[in-house]
């Protein structure tokens, strides 16, 4: 009773290879749509806030772009819209904004914003 010596070097490199677990991806699926319900949760509440603190002449104008670690990112196309903006953010519109924020639970706190056309 002889082995067969290629088909036992056949098994030994079988067993010897490193094969790759399988990958279940329903976990990270689900992971990735959770993260983004709750971005998506945070930039309605922020849209809210913004829209609720605006003046009336700038209601429309300016749009979230994205708010991350206090830095609000709006897209305002119109040069004048985003001068009057700016006007209004630093003569204590950035006060009434952050008020506006913690009074309505935010998440995160603005401490800063920037444009983008």
């Amino acid at each position: 009773m002889r082995r067969d010596p290629v088909r036992q070097l056949s098994i030994f490199r079988e067993n010897r290879s490193l094969r790759e677990p399988a990958r279940d991806l329903s976990r990270e699926i689900e992971r990735l749509a959770r993260n983004l319900r709750a971005a998506q949760r945070r930039a309605d509440t922020v849209e809210d806030v913004l829209a609720a603190a605006l003046p009336e002449a700038l209601r429309g104008k300016a749009r979230v772009v994205k708010l991350v670690r206090g830095v609000l990112t709006l897209s305002v196309p119109e040069g004048p819209a985003r001068f009057v903006l700016d006007r209004w953010l630093r003569s204590g519109g950035l006060e009434t904004l952050r008020k506006a924020a913690e009074s309505s639970g935010t998440p995160a706190a603005v401490s800063r914003v920037k444009y983008q056309a």
